[in-house]
């Protein structure tokens, strides 16, 4: 996999054309890019992402909205597996330029040759729910080639409200140009039937911090989002790695790099899962909301759950990093629910939903105790929840600036 962000401006068939691909991460160079995209309709062509990360999404969606206010309407072409794949994952991604057409992963059973494919997302909007991956046959040995990957998990962008599939005033692909902006008959249909729709829109910031089925929900209605800043009770959890020095010290930094993105990926599907808010990524230190900026009764409890999987899954990927005769990550998890002012803060290009006060102190705070393997929750958080988990009762911490002393109980796992 190649580690560094590259792209390439031209034409194709009269229209102008730019290609991305690498990684795009906290390394990205998106920034060098818009400064030479002309105005009007430019063909994005993604074949080349070989990963997203969580920062990298955040930067595209900050960098895809500023090149818009500037005039440049994207069409999205051969969107590779990785972009997909973050496409189905954040709801309302898709929502950040017109999609054409998406590479989709196939293999054979047979000669066990490995293709992608060009898939027109206005052929598969067409198709009966749920989409099951179109057939296609191997070019070297004619026999029926299998999906890759879950059709249900890979086109889950095509279910979103306000998907934008669509066509570029051109056909990159046709042999001959149609006419200048004259949409296809489904295209057509899809305008006029959805023409009184306003899809819900999500502050950018928020699209990539909550979870796809928060999205989903608040965008069909279902969720609410809490008026902006206020203090209020929260749960947070706080995940550090405990031998960060030493990992850091013993391989080279790429190595650490894409350990440390491996580790928050693992993290953050597990944070997402019990419907968490990912607050923010510090260093080694991933800090998720529950019960923010999405009021939820069982806040507490879903965090609780949240850090003892993520212990769980430290330990089986340390399993495999050492067969693979790699250095173990070992974390330590705090949990803590109390008061904290929440809302939206920063400037306009980096602003987050966040959370400040003793709440997050005392996370932070229990998240430095608990030794590795450890889950560490305040009695505040575990009040009412005796029956849903075993807890150890230990002694009580005491913080500089967070208040008087709290009870803590190690948490070992889901009560039977």
């Amino acid at each position: 996999m190649s580690s560094t962000f590259h792209f390439e401006l031209g034409r194709r068939r009269g229209l102008p054309i730019l290609m991305l691909g690498g990684v795009i991460d906290e390394h990205h160079g998106l920034d060098a890019v818009r400064s030479r995209l002309p105005p009007g309709e430019v063909l994005l062509d993604l074949s080349g992402i070989e990963r997203l990360s969580s920062v990298g999404v955040r930067a595209w969606v900050d960098w895809t909205q500023h090149v818009e206010e500037g005039g440049t309407r994207f069409v999205l072409i051969n969107c590779s597996p990785a972009f997909v794949m973050k496409l189905s994952r954040i709801h309302g991604l898709a929502r950040l330029g017109r999609i054409y057409s998406i590479l989709a992963p196939y293999r054979c059973p047979r000669c066990t040759s490995d293709a992608l494919v060009v898939l027109k997302t206005e052929d598969l909007a067409g198709l009966s729910r749920p989409i099951a991956a179109p057939e296609c046959r191997c070019k070297e040995c004619e026999a029926l080639m299998e999906f890759d990957e879950t059709p249900e998990s890979y086109f889950a962008f095509l279910n979103q409200k306000g998907n934008p599939a669509a066509e570029p005033a051109a056909d990159p692909d046709a042999q001959s140009l149609p006419e200048e902006g004259a949409p296809s008959r489904k295209l057509r249909q899809r305008v006029s039937t959805d023409r009184n729709v306003e899809p819900y829109a999500l502050p950018s910031y928020l699209q990539w911090q909550l979870s796809p089925a928060q999205q989903e929900q608040i965008a069909e209605g279902k969720l609410q989002l809490q008026p902006d800043g206020a203090q209020r009770m929260v749960t947070v959890l706080v995940c550090s790695m405990r031998n960060f020095a030493t990992l850091s010290e013993a391989i080279a930094p790429m190595q650490f790099v894409q350990l440390l993105n491996d580790y928050f990926e693992k993290l953050e599907e597990i944070l997402f899962r019990f419907d968490g808010t990912l607050d923010k990524l510090v260093g080694s230190e991933l800090i998720g909301l529950f019960g923010s900026p999405v009021s939820r009764p069982d806040a507490a409890r879903q965090a609780v759950a949240c850090a003892i999987d993520m212990q769980a899954a430290m330990l089986a990927w340390n399993r495999t990093l050492k067969e693979e005769q790699r250095m173990p990550v070992q974390v330590g998890i705090g949990v803590h629910t109390g008061p904290a002012f929440v809302g939206a803060i920063g400037s306009l290009r980096s602003r987050q939903h966040t959370a400040v006060g003793e709440a997050v102190k005392w996370a932070s705070q229990l998240s430095t105790l608990a030794q590795a393997t450890e889950v560490l929750a305040s009695e505040t958080t575990l009040e009412g929840l005796a029956d849903a988990f075993n807890c150890i009762a230990i002694s009580s911490a005491k913080h500089q600036t967070a208040g008087p002393p709290i009870g803590l109980c190690k948490v070992t796992k889901r009560a039977r």
